[in-house]
């Protein structure tokens, strides 16, 4: 359709977006704009509705996120090369700002023909809902672990990486299998399967990888929620050394992984993990502090987001000998990432929000 001139009319967006600008930015009144625009106002309101309602205007209301800086130099000089954001004490909804903190600090990482690695949980969960909704339409978001298998399937896996791809208008690999194998050989025949081994490899190569850090204890574990775990294999993990895990990935209190206690897990090894450029852990509470010196200690983790608790527990528990670890995995200036060996499938895409309906 084109106008007199013969130049395209504007499009429903477009339209949209010069109403929002009137009204928002240059603060003119509905009876204005339609004066401006020869229509009426009882239209323009309806419009303005509809620009809300498709996504041309976003309303972000900005609550008071204390940080306790202090807490946050004293994790960073204690494990060289870590980032940290402590919450403080006066957060009224402690997961929701734990949330919100770790996407402000999970953005910068999230660029336009990237690669974000995503684990499951609540913790990342909330960090998701919190990031900014934007259109990186080449970003592709991958699941780093299989389908724990929750009692919620918001925050397991399968489901979060196409929230976090619909967020962020990008693409998505799936891992499609359970967490858990049954045995050894069809854990094998797992690995081995063209989706998987893609998946885990491209999950590898993230620019930023988002992780939840598991708990031991019986009331808190994802693990045991899930079903995986009883009271008994719950004492049989720790008393094999696990203070924690990531991605079902279990790992001892000085970072050592467990690699019998994951030979069944199908998720990126805690080896690989090590490598991805970028870690995130999002945990807080008293009984995530020995998980996260242990993944600080195996320098599983270059980002650490959690609450002053946490924070302390873990300097509390921290020896001089951590100042020596360097948590340092970024990749050389130019260096090659490393290759898929075999042709990636083509990430599904999650159709672009913005659209009309």
């Amino acid at each position: 359709m084109t106008g007199p001139s013969g130049s395209r009319a504007p499009t429903e967006w477009q339209q949209l977006a010069e109403i929002a600008d009137l009204y928002y930015h240059e603060q003119q009144t509905q009876a204005d704009i339609a004066d401006r625009l020869g229509i009426s106002r009882v239209k323009v309101s309806r419009l303005l509705t509809r620009a809300a309602v498709l996504g041309v205007v976003e309303f972000v209301v900005h609550r008071e996120n204390p940080r306790n800086e202090t807490l946050e130099r004293e994790l960073e000089q204690a494990f060289p090369g870590l980032r940290a954001y402590v919450v403080g004490p006066s957060a009224a909804d402690l997961p929701t700002a734990i949330g919100r903190l770790a996407a402000s600090a999970a953005e910068p990482h999230l660029v336009p023909g990237g690669t974000a690695a995503i684990s499951y949980g609540r913790a990342v969960h909330e960090t998701i809902r919190a990031i900014s909704s934007n259109h990186l339409t080449d970003l592709t978001v991958v699941q780093m672990a299989g389908v724990e298998g929750a009692t919620n399937p918001a925050v397991d896996g399968w489901d979060l990486v196409r929230y976090c791809a619909l967020r962020l208008g990008g693409g998505y690999l799936h891992l499609p299998a359970g967490l858990f194998s049954s045995s050894v050989q069809l854990h094998d025949v797992l690995r081995a399967d063209p989706a998987i081994a893609t998946a885990l490899e491209r999950a590898a190569r993230a620019d930023l990888a988002i992780v939840g850090v598991g708990s031991m204890e019986i009331t808190n574990s994802s693990l045991v929620r899930a079903g995986h775990l009883d009271a008994q294999g719950l004492a049989a993990a720790r008393g094999a050394g696990s203070v924690g895990y990531i991605g079902g990935q279990h790992y001892d209190v000085d970072g050592r992984p467990l690699d019998e206690l994951n030979r069944l897990t199908l998720s990126l090894d805690l080896h690989s993990l090590r490598r991805v450029a970028q870690v995130m852990g999002v945990a807080h509470g008293p009984d995530k502090a020995l998980p996260l010196l242990g993944a600080l200690r195996g320098g599983f983790l270059t980002i650490v987001v959690t609450d002053d608790v946490a924070a302390r527990t873990v300097l509390q528990n921290a020896t001089p000998e951590d100042r020596s670890r360097t948590l340092s995995r970024r990749r050389p200036a130019g260096a090659p990432s490393r290759t898929v060996s075999r042709p990636a499938p083509t990430p599904a895409r999650v159709a672009d929000p913005g659209g009309t309906t």
